[in-house]
């Protein structure tokens, strides 16, 4: 991630490897503040989100643009609202994942994760439980009444006192034990996109699947949040003409097509899908949204992106997709989650 001058930020790494020989390290680390948004004194940027890294072949994480190390913003740095917020680090190993929190506070740049996420060896504190309650004992005699006394003489009002200074904040407690996982909630996150830049000229040749631009320059594809093994939904709205085959597609995170809903798989289809075919007299269709697994080859930056792509010859107008201010093209994008286990 780029950073504006002046903002205060520190390089972490950190380095896993499996117990088996030191072989190569299968898994991916996402990094998030426990805070939905942070800003500090002086610089207009709102930061919110974090995000997701590999390992190379040595076991070492590595950010996006395939550096050692990941520049994180410093959460002990003066001026930060809120104050005292934590990085999250979610480590999944051989599809197994934990959790652990971690400050930069009082380290250096270039510190290793390894250094911030010991688990604390301190037994827990248990809560006393009070015993069983006793019998009750035999009621004594009751005494006899005392003579009233008589009342005293009211006493002089005292003076109001002074206000107190407020006490310092105590210290915060340690971190408990991390609870045992609960089971997935059902909130499911989307995204949508209009495009409305095309001046309608026709398609350009394709003589393979290509992603399918408006004479704007703008790609006919949304993006969506994502980790590996969520199911992405893919929803349209849109009219076409012409004999260009279209499909729909999952690109990877270099921005290559990836997988085609018609196939399933890697592999191009012949003629894409039978929902987007050119219109024959007397076809008829029966459309499906396309749905999508998303892995760590697929994810830029914590985002999936998918797109329509089309194949086939030249013709001016008479090939169009319509994204254009009259006739806009629409896509929204529902990140179902994982499949439950």
């Amino acid at each position: 991630m780029s950073f504006p001058e002046g903002t205060p930020t520190k390089v972490v790494n950190f380095t896993s490897r499996t117990a088996a020989e030191g072989e190569r390290v299968r898994g991916i680390i996402r990094l998030i503040p426990n805070v939905p948004e942070i800003m500090i004194d002086g610089i207009s940027v709102r930061w919110t989100g974090g995000g997701s890294y590999r390992f190379d072949s040595l076991g070492r994480m590595i950010s996006n643009d395939g550096t050692v190390g990941v520049e994180l913003l410093d959460n002990s740095a003066s001026g930060s609202n809120p104050r005292d917020w934590l990085w999250e680090a979610h480590v999944t190993i051989g599809g197994i994942t934990s959790v652990r929190n971690f400050s930069l506070a009082g380290v250096s740049n270039g510190v290793d994760l390894n250094d911030l996420l010991e688990i604390n060896p301190r037994a827990p504190s248990y809560v006393p439980v009070a015993g069983p309650r006793g019998l009750q004992g035999i009621q004594g005699i009751p005494g006899t009444a005392g003579v009233a006394g008589a009342q005293g003489i009211q006493g002089i009002p005292g003076t109001n006192g002074t206000n107190g200074t407020d006490g310092a904040d105590g210290a915060q407690g340690e971190q408990g034990i991390q609870g045992v996982p609960g089971a997935s909630g059902s909130s499911e996150r989307t995204a949508k996109v209009q495009v409305t830049d095309d001046d309608l000229s026709g398609l350009p040749e394709a003589l393979t699947w290509t992603v399918v631009q408006t004479s704007g320059g703008t790609h006919l594809q949304c993006s969506i949040q994502a980790v590996s093994g969520d199911r992405i939904e893919v929803y349209s709205g849109f009219i076409y003409i012409g004999s260009h085959y279209m499909d729909w597609v999952l690109l990877d995170n270099t921005g290559a097509i990836s997988l085609y809903a018609t196939s399933g798989s890697s592999t191009p289809p012949a003629e894409g899908d039978p929902a987007l075919y050119p219109y024959f007299s007397g076809l008829s269709r029966n459309p499906m949204p396309p749905m999508f697994v998303v892995d760590d080859t697929h994810i830029d930056s914590g985002q999936a992106t998918f797109a329509l792509a089309h194949k086939g010859a030249y013709a001016a107008n008479a090939n169009r997709v319509y994204a254009h201010p009259t006739y806009p093209f629409s896509m929204r994008l529902k990140n179902i989650g994982q499949e439950p286990t």
